[in-house]
This record gives structure tokens, C-alpha cells and sequence, in this order.
């Protein structure tokens, strides 16, 4: 949220005015409140595919990993003495 969008709604508080009624009545504030969700919604889809897509050399380095250390575990992990 933008500081000026944070200081409008202080504003509104303060002169006993409610955003959700506003969104409420008014349809161009409605639309825009809703493309905002949207273009939201869409951005965290966007930054969650970015993240998954740049894990993916680490998955395998890591898999790599753990088969190494999975071998290594069988050989040394009876430990009883």
C-alpha cells in the first residue's frame, strides 16, 4: 500500500467516513479496488513460479546430495560397539 493510498484512509477515519462504504457505493472505486486484488493475485502467482523455478538447480544438488549421503549412512550408521 502506498503512503498516500495509508494517509487518504487516515484522513477518511478521521472524518468518520468508512473506505468499505465507499468501495460500496461507488462503482469506479469498486473497479479499481478490484483490479488492484487482481493484478495482486497475479503478481504472487508470478514471484511464486520465479521462486520454484529458480529452487529447481538446488533440488537437484540437494537430491544428489542426499543420495550420497543416504550410501555413506548405510555404511557408517552401525555404529554399535
Amino acid at each position: 500500500m502506498s503512503d498516500l493510498v495509508a494517509s487518504i484512509r487516515k484522513n477518511v477515519i478521521n472524518m468518520g467516513g468508512s473506505e468499505l462504504k465507499a468501495i460500496a457505493n461507488n462503482e469506479g472505486l469498486r473497479i479499481l479496488w478490484q483490479s488492484k486484488q487482481d493484478l495482486l493475485v497475479e503478481m504472487n502467482q508470478a514471484k511464486k513460479s520465479a521462486a520454484e523455478e529458480a529452487a529447481k538447480p538446488y533440488m537437484l544438488l540437494i537430491h544428489d546430495i542426499d543420495a550420497q549421503y543416504a550410501v555413506l549412512l548405510q555404511f557408517v550408521g552401525d555404529n554399535r560397539e
